[in-house]
This record gives structure tokens, C-alpha cells and sequence, in this order.
């Protein structure tokens, strides 16, 4: 189960100019923005990427407003987060083990930094409705290998709400308005 006191957003190039070819891309940037403002209610350190921005542009601007002051993109040109230094610190930093992985595209960046992260032992939680990629099926596949992998699967509203625990909270009636 996923606890607020180990738990870690991570946020994958959700890039404007990727964004139009990428499959049912406006409820995925719903679904990220909830989930998104469900870990901020909740506290959760969150670490965000941008793949290569200079050719594919900055983070979406729905997803930014979403993350607030958390809105400190990590630069990178490799395929996954885990191949930059500056991401593995800021991780580590987190002290958290448990990481909850959105983002596009699932089959290339999603999947890459799912493989890496597992592979140094963080408990990996795929958010498999705020993932996607331009081809759906390719988003499919990569959602199904992940759970070969080892990955967790889960959607925006399974995460939040195994966080949450309890329906008696102030953070629990914040939530509620969220996804409402």
C-alpha cells in the first residue's frame, strides 16, 4: 500500500509539443492535473522532467498551473529520468521509496525510467490513466510490461485514495472536490 510518508510523485514530459499526437491527450491532462493537485494536497515531494525542451517545448501549461511552486523541471536527452544525475539526487533527496510514475510517452520514457527506477529498488507505481503515448496500443503494451516488470499498477484516484485512508479528514474532503 502506498503511504504519505514514502511516497514520491514523479512527473514525465508532458510537453506541449508532443502533446497533440498523443492519444486522448485532453482527458489525460485531466487525470494528471488530479492527480497532480492530490499529491500537493497530500504533501508528496514531486520531481518533474521536460525532455529535451528546446526541441519539444516546456511542460504543458494546464500541468504547470497544476504544480505550482513544484514546478521545477529537471532537463534531459536521455530516454529515462534515472539517466540524469541531477534527477537521481533530487530522488534521493526525497528520501521517499515509493514512486508514482506519469507521464508520456509510456512506451519510451515512461517505460525506461520505470525498468531503471526498479532496478534501484523503488517500489514503482505506474499511474496507468495519466500515461499515454501517440499510438494507444503502444501505451497498452507498455502498461502490461510494466507489470511484468514489477510495477504496480494503479490509477490517479486508486493512488490518492490509498493515500488518504480515511473519508473523516480535511485532505479527504479537499480530494473529493478535486475529482468532482
Amino acid at each position: 500500500m502506498l503511504k504519505q510518508d514514502q511516497a514520491v510523485l514523479v512527473v514525465v514530459d508532458y510537453q506541449g509539443k508532443l502533446l497533440p499526437s498523443i492519444a486522448g491527450q485532453e482527458g489525460l491532462l485531466r487525470r494528471a492535473g488530479r492527480l497532480i493537485r492530490g499529491a500537493r494536497l497530500l504533501e508528496l515531494s514531486i520531481v518533474v522532467t521536460e525532455q529535451y525542451p528546446k526541441g519539444v517545448g516546456p511542460t504543458e501549461a494546464g500541468i504547470v498551473t497544476a504544480l505550482g511552486d513544484a514546478y521545477r523541471p529537471i532537463q534531459k536527452k536521455t530516454m529515462s529520468c534515472m539517466g540524469v544525475s541531477e534527477f537521481r539526487e533530487a530522488l534521493e533527496a526525497t528520501g521517499k521509496r515509493q514512486v508514482l510514475l506519469c507521464g508520456i510517452e509510456a512506451h519510451v520514457c515512461v517505460h525506461q525510467s520505470a525498468a531503471d527506477l526498479l532496478e534501484a529498488g523503488y517500489e514503482v507505481h505506474l499511474i496507468a490513466d495519466c500515461v499515454s503515448s501517440r499510438e494507444a496500443r503502444d501505451a497498452e503494451h507498455a502498461v502490461q510490461r510494466a507489470a511484468q516488470m514489477g510495477c504496480r499498477i494503479s490509477t490517479h484516484e486508486m493512488a490518492i485514495f490509498e493515500i488518504l485512508r480515511r473519508s473523516d479528514t480535511p485532505a479527504f474532503k479537499e480530494w473529493i472536490k478535486i475529482i468532482r
